[in-house]
């Protein structure tokens, strides 16, 4: 994990320069690329049609399809299977190379020279000069039949009188199907860095364009959008961010019982998530399935400072305290619990953004971004939440309407709780403190019994 990946690759491309000597020759040239998770396929593609052979759908692909693919921009590798391209074979005939004595060696290096293109110098006048070289060009393969190969006994030896030339395709090394039915795959990738979303619907308007325009039994099947499953996890993460902010805000009602302090607490969910877009825009984050469970998962911690601070500003308010004074001394009094409760949520999720290697690909933005929606949500509640409580807070009257008598009897009932709880803290703390000390070794000594069988292999396999 902790290896820098551009090293790695660069010392491989080192390794095997150095020993591209002893590979054979005629060989492609090799290729050493980082796997880059950001550069995957966002689309596939099936072409298909039922009159047209598999060589006359490559022909099209090549000279239309993949042409128009490749001007979108955004677009990386485009990988094809299932084509099959065209091959010009020259087979010899073994025979004929033993009587004119022609080693296949000779012929091959003939060939070669033959066919390539040959400097011819240059061609000068008084205004210009140019560059002349000596192009080969066929009009048919069969006019390879005719190319000089050799000299015996001072007479020219053409390939027709060693073998025969041959129009055919090239074997084949992958197979693609739809349906049932013999098909050309495409697999549209994006380079690394770009939109996959913004991408894959540039590559599907650039789709319905192409069928208006190939023949009529030439379909595009587009089998595999990305883009619909990321838009669909992002559709789903909103949905749980807003359903999230909804409920934390009904929770804080039902407890104050007050519209106005739960409406001024409220304000920090919306004030913090969308400053925290402009502190992942600052990182290069973008709205992603991780940065938004981030958010989804700070939504019930960004509330929690304002209602302490709004609570504390209320028992002022209740002593009969003027409202700016009640906001000051209330907000003054809890800032180092309220500093200590944030920053200690932002030890755990801030070393996440300094993790390396895979890892960090998935959890840096999730972590920093609940870091930076946390430390908005810190600095509101000093700031724009004291000042709402100083100008809007009012007394709470006294209200007869059913919701509030509701709440006043869920009141009644967590008092209750509260008061026997605090009977057993009394208890705990004055009578039962060496009881309470052996059983919560107990339950740490039989914790650390059973990590064993926990097991480390499917966290892995979950991560």
């Amino acid at each position: 994990m902790e290896v820098d990946p551009l090293a790695a690759a660069q010392e491989i491309r080192d390794k095997v320069n150095a020993i591209k000597s002893e590979l054979p020759t005629g060989i492609e040239e090799p290729v050493v690329a980082r796997y880059d998770m950001n550069a995957e396929p966002v689309a596939s593609i099936a072409l298909t049609s039922e009159t047209l052979s598999q060589r006359e759908l490559s022909i099209l692909l090549e000279e239309r399809i993949k042409p128009a693919l490749q001007q979108i921009t955004g677009v990386g590798q485009i990988s094809v299977y299932g084509e099959e391209k065209r091959e010009i074979q020259m087979l010899m005939r073994p025979e004929a190379l033993r009587a004119f004595s022609v080693s296949t060696a000779e012929l091959s290096d003939n060939i070669t020279k033959a066919i390539k293109e040959t400097p011819g110098g240059n061609l000068e006048n008084s205004a210009s000069m140019l560059s002349v070289s000596t192009r080969f060009q066929l009009s048919s393969p069969r006019e390879l039949e005719g190319l000089m190969v050799a000299k015996r006994g001072g007479q020219p030896l053409y390939f027709r009188q060693l073998g025969r030339v041959e129009d055919t395709i090239k074997d084949r090394t992958s197979m693609a199907r739809y349906d049932g039915t013999p098909a050309i795959g495409i697999e549209i990738g994006k380079q690394s860095g770009g939109n996959a979303v913004k991408i894959a619907a540039a590559v599907k308007t650039e789709l319905a364009k192409l069928q208006e325009t190939l023949p009529a039994d030439v379909q595009v099947h587009l089998v595999r959008d990305d883009a619909r499953r990321i838009e669909e996890s992002i559709h789903s993460v909103y949905e749980d961010l807003i359903l999230g902010g909804i409920f934390a805000v009904l929770v804080v009602f039902l407890f104050l019982g007050d519209i106005r302090s739960t409406m001024i607490s409220a304000v920090t969910l919306p004030t913090s998530i969308v400053a925290t877009f402009f502190f992942m825009h600052l990182s290069g984050f973008g709205i992603n399935t991780m940065s938004m469970l981030g958010l989804s998962l700070a939504i019930g911690l960004l509330i929690d400072d304002a209602i302490v601070v709004v609570e504390n500003i209320i028992r002022h308010r209740e002593k009969g305290e003027e409202p700016e004074l009640a906001a000051a001394l209330g907000t003054k009094e809890i800032v180092l619990a309220v500093m200590a409760t944030s920053l200690s949520v932002v030890a755990v999720f801030l070393p996440m953004g300094f993790m390396k290697g895979t890892v960090a690909g998935f959890f840096k933005e999730f972590g920093l971004t609940i870091t930076f929606a946390v430390m908005v949500s810190l600095f509101i509640s000093f700031t724009l939440t004291p000042m709402l409580a100083s100008r809007f807070l009012r007394p709470q009257e006294k209200r007869t309407n059913a919701f509030f008598r509701f709440q006043e009897g869920f009141s009644r009932r967590f008092d209750g709780i509260a008061e026997s709880y605090g009977r057993l803290l009394e208890r705990i703390l004055c009578k039962w403190r060496k009881q309470t000390a052996v059983l919560s070794l107990v339950l740490f000594l039989a914790s650390l019994s059973i990590t064993g069988a926990i097991g480390l292999g499917s966290s892995l396999f979950l991560f």
